[in-house]
C-alpha cells in the first residue's frame, strides 16, 4: 500500500482540485519519456512531461487475485517525441510504463502512483496507436523453473555467464547489403562463425540504437534473423558482439567459462533412460 503525503491527500479531500495524469516512457536503450494528460508541461524529477492531449487511459482493473491487471494506453501522433515510426521499429517494445497522479499547482506535494507495467502488444490504425500494459501478474502466468538441458540456460554476458563482453565486440562496417537480410563486412578478420547467434547494433542511420540478432556468419557475409524495416545508407557502422551457440564446446574454447556454464551436458538422455539390459 502506497504512502501519500500529507498535503496530498489534504488536496484530494478538497472541493476543488488540480490532478493531472501523468505517464514516463523507459525504453530498453536508454531513453526516458514524459507525457501529461495537463496543458502544459511539467517537470518532475528533472524529466519533462510534455501536455499530450490525444492520450488516453483505460479503465483500471485491479483483482486480488492471480489474474492479469488489465490496462490499455491509446492516443494519437501528437508528439514529436512518439512517432509511428518508432513504434513500427520497435523502439517501444518491452519498454517500462508508469502512470500516477499530481497536483500541477505544487508538485512538491508529491505523486500517487496509479500503474506500471511493461508494454506488450501494439497495434496502429491510421494516424493512432493502441497499447496494451502488461502489469506484474503477467509474469505469474511464466514458468517460474528452468528444465535441467545440455546447453546453457545463461544468456552471454549476463550475471550468470559472467563473461566480459568488452573483449568480444567489435566496431565495423557493412559495406553493402547482397540479401533482403545479408550484409557483407568490412575489415572483417574474424573466423566463420565467430559471430554466429551474436548481436548485430546499429550505430548510426535511421535504425541507430537497435538490436537484430545473426544467425549466420561466413567470411565476410552475415545474415540477421530479419530484414532490416528501413532503407540502409553504406558503409554504415555496427557495433557487433560474438555470439554462442550455448554447448560447453564453445563455452570452453571460445570464451574459457566452462565454471560458470549453466547447462548439464553430462546427464544421460532421453534415449539412456528408456534403455534396458537385452535392448538391441
Amino acid at each position: 500500500m502506497q504512502t501519500l503525503s500529507p498535503a496530498l491527500t489534504g488536496h484530494f479531500a478538497e472541493v476543488n482540485t488540480a490532478l493531472a495524469l501523468c505517464w514516463r516512457l523507459d525504453r530498453l536503450d536508454g531513453v526516458s519519456l514524459g507525457f501529461t494528460q495537463h496543458d502544459r508541461a511539467l517537470t518532475l524529477g528533472g524529466l519533462i512531461y510534455r501536455p499530450a492531449p490525444g492520450f488516453d487511459v483505460s479503465a483500471i482493473e485491479r483483482t486480488a487475485t492471480a489474474a492479469v491487471d488489465n490496462l490499455d494506453l491509446s492516443g494519437a501522433f501528437s508528439s514529436d517525441a512518439l512517432t509511428s515510426d518508432d513504434l513500427a521499429l520497435g523502439r517501444y517494445d518491452d519498454a517500462r510504463l508508469t502512470i500516477f497522479r499530481v497536483n500541477w499547482a505544487d508538485l512538491s506535494m508529491g505523486t500517487q502512483y496509479i500503474a506500471s507495467g511493461i508494454i506488450g502488444r501494439v497495434s496502429q490504425r491510421d494516424h493512432a496507436f493502441q497499447a496494451e500494459l502488461r502489469g506484474l501478474k503477467h509474469r505469474l502466468q511464466e514458468r517460474a523453473c528452468e528444465d535441467y538441458t545440455p546447453d546453457c540456460r545463461a544468456k552471454l554476458g549476463d550475471k550468470r555467464c559472467r563473461v566480459d563482453l568488452s573483449a568480444f565486440t567489435h566496431r565495423l562496417d557493412l559495406e553493402a547489403q547482397t540479401g533482403s537480410a545479408t550484409f557483407t563486412l568490412a575489415d572483417n578478420v574474424h573466423l566463420d562463425g565467430y559471430f554466429n547467434f551474436g548481436t548485430l547494433r546499429y550505430m548510426a542511420g535511421p535504425l541507430v540504437g537497435l538490436d537484430a540478432v545473426i544467425v549466420s556468419h561466413t567470411g565476410a557475409s552475415i545474415t540477421l534473423t530479419q530484414a532490416p524495416t528501413a532503407e540502409l545508407t553504406f558503409p554504415l557502422e555496427v557495433r557487433l558482439i560474438a555470439g554462442c551457440d550455448r554447448r560447453l564446446e564453445t563455452c570452453i574454447s571460445r570464451f574459457d567459462n566452462a565454471l560458470n556454464y549453466r547447462g548439464e551436458p553430462h546427464i544421460p538422455g532421453i534415449d539412456s533412460l528408456l534403455n534396458y539390459p537385452g535392448l538391441a
